[in-house]
């Protein structure tokens, strides 16, 4: 028989090649206090049953080979252990005798046998936390053209324990080198929730003047941006705290018995939302692994599975505190905000390029002319479609156009009063366009940090940045 040590880090060597056949990062290889550790936590609570339902199929093949193994859980006669005996001894026997009935039960039988161990090895591995730095990173894979459909896993009924494999393998709808070229305007895809009862895809409500922006919205995005870069190569269960969610979508506080019920329902909708890409549709969230019941305390636990694409850890920088704080108060400077901070990355210096031996975070703007001429000059009605969030309509009359270019202003207007960004106005570029260059703040990269708070009792003092 192998080492203790050989046959666990055997075993979670093949779980993480099962699921990241082209990886080159080291395996994460838990220890067993680790796994029993963990075995009770809502993560797991999917693995748990896989655990059991595999448990159980290797006992009752290597049955009666056991001898001594199962200790005082065997019955006193030769009969099989009831389902309840065998639920008992699952939960009870030590890691080495799993391994002994699984390689037993492989010699009495020609199937295919998954280790019992597997589901909860590869539950441990794709466990990921909240990305704790203000800034996050919106995929870049969100930006291009199109991208593959993933199947859209489900119900809007989902419960807490169902999920979809841990094993899906996110693909693109290009080859490596393909990929299509970015648009000049990086629009911020629109969210669409998919409708199980006509089969189509609906826009979710954009209210009107200083409402704040849909839950829904803003929870799928912060969603996105709490998974940290070094996790988005993989299938991952993501773990955040209900205390976590508040401050993303309530950070001037809550009463939880009021907000948390729209908050579940937000939850539970999650794997029916997705961007629209073109002509692809994108399901970065796959599953709900767990919800807490009822009214839960801050410090219960949200489990989503999540699958990112290629590319997916790398792109532009959202500055997080003020995407939460702009979205509880309106709904316009939210869309504006999230959409401006989409466009930067075209002008921002790699984080990895030196420039006369200084190290130039990505997106900082230098003090230099030509540094700033980086940034795009953005057109009147750029700027109203970035301000709008989607396509405006082809029958506006020359009034609404008028109005939703003064509203448009207006809006980044009161981003650059608030210290979120810096404009040149009535620039002409190279090549002949003449508008508004609206670039980063000072400092702008992973580490820029903005206390919010004084900016949103100015923001509550206007009223000229209406939607």
């Amino acid at each position: 028989m192998k080492a203790q040590s050989d046959w666990l880090v055997q075993l979670a060597t093949a779980c993480w090649t099962k699921i990241h056949p082209d990886s080159d990062k080291a395996p994460r290889i838990p220890t067993r206090e680790q796994i029993v550790g963990d075995i009770d936590s809502e993560y797991m609570s999917v693995a748990r049953a896989e655990y059991r339902n595999h448990f159980e199929r290797a006992t009752i093949l290597a049955y009666p080979q056991l001898s001594g193994v199962l200790d005082d859980a065997e019955p006193e006669d030769d009969s099989l252990p009831s389902p309840d005996d065998l639920e008992e001894i699952a939960d009870h026997v030590d890691m080495e005798s799993i391994d002994l009935i699984w390689r037993t039960a492989r010699q009495m039988s020609d199937e295919s046998l998954t280790h019992p161990l597997a589901p909860l090895i590869s539950a441990w591995q794709s466990h990921t936390g909240p990305e704790p730095r203000n800034t996050g990173i919106y995929p870049s894979s969100f930006s291009v053209i199109k991208t593959s459909i993933f199947p859209l896993w489900a119900d809007v009924n989902v419960q807490a324990g169902e999920t979809p494999p841990t094993s899906l393998v996110p693909t693109t709808a290009y080859l490596p080198g393909l990929q299509p070229s970015e648009p000049k305007l990086m629009a911020y895809p629109a969210l669409r929730e998919y409708d199980p009862g006509s089969g189509e895809l609906k826009t979710y409500r954009r209210t009107r003047g200083n409402m704040p922006a849909p839950i829904p919205e803003r929870l799928f995005l912060e969603m996105i941006l709490s998974v940290r870069r070094e996790d988005r190569a993989r299938s991952v269960h993501h773990e955040v705290t209900v205390r976590d969610l508040r401050d993303w979508i309530y950070p001037n506080g809550w009463a939880k018995n009021r907000n948390w019920p729209m908050m579940y329902q937000a939850l539970r909708e999650l794997p029916l939302a997705g961007f629209e890409l073109g002509d692809g549709f994108f399901f970065p969230i796959q599953g709900i692994v767990w919800l807490p019941r009822g009214i839960p305390t801050l410090d219960s636990k949200v489990v989503i599975a999540m699958s990112f694409p290629e590319q997916s850890s790398h792109g532009p920088l959202m500055y997080r505190p003020a995407t939460q704080a702009l979205g509880l108060k309106s709904d316009a400077l939210w869309r504006t905000f999230v959409q401006l901070q989409a466009q930067w990355s075209a002008g921002a210096y790699p984080a990895h390029k030196n420039r006369g031996g200084k190290r130039i975070p990505s997106g900082y703007v230098r003090a230099d002319s030509d540094a700033r001429t980086r940034y795009r000059v953005f057109t009147p009605d750029e700027l109203v479609r970035m301000w709008h969030g989607a396509e405006l309509p082809a029958d506006l009359n020359a009034s609404t156009i008028r109005s939703m270019r003064q509203r448009a202003r207006a809006a980044f207007e009161t981003l650059e009063e608030l210290g979120l960004c810096q404009i040149e106005r009535e620039v002409v570029d190279r090549e002949g366009r003449n508008g508004w260059r609206v670039m980063p703040p000072t400092g702008w990269g992973p580490n820029f940090d903005l206390d919010m708070r004084q900016g949103l009792r100015q923001i509550r003092g206007r009223g000229h940045a209406r939607a």
